[in-house]
């Protein structure tokens, strides 16, 4: 039962109070965060209980997903997905495209390094 004393206030008015007032934001944050937390105990509870037929298998997979999904939205910095790019060093990638025009000889090629580009020469022997 809820108590007649505690007043509930639509999302829009918790979002505007969120942005005037400083300390109302600091307390949203916080109950988000506890929020987020309490979600990612009942992971573990659902987990934890066992299971007696397929289908309450699938019920529980249900329920995990839709908490994991829950959470990484909530808290996506503790809970979300690491999405790393990790680059070292310099890349050097510079590919070069040969191309033979004219009658089946090969030659060989020069590679003469410019400015701006590379200039890709052919050498008769």
């Amino acid at each position: 039962m809820c108590d007649a004393s505690v007043k509930w206030f639509t999302l829009a008015v918790v979002q505007v109070r969120a942005r005037e007032r400083e300390d109302f934001s600091d307390m949203y944050a916080r109950a988000r965060e506890e929020r987020a937390d309490r979600l990612f105990e009942e992971l573990f509870e659902i987990a934890d209980k066992p299971c007696t037929n397929q289908v309450e298998v699938q019920q529980q997979r249900n329920r995990l997903d839709t908490r994991k999904w829950a959470l990484s939205k909530l808290a996506p910095r503790k809970y979300g997905d690491r999405v790393e790019h990790d680059h070292k060093g310099g890349l050097k990638f510079q590919p070069a495209v040969l191309v033979q025009i004219g009658g089946g000889e090969c030659e060989d090629v020069n590679v003469i390094e410019g400015d701006a580009s590379k200039l890709i020469t052919s050498v008769k022997q």
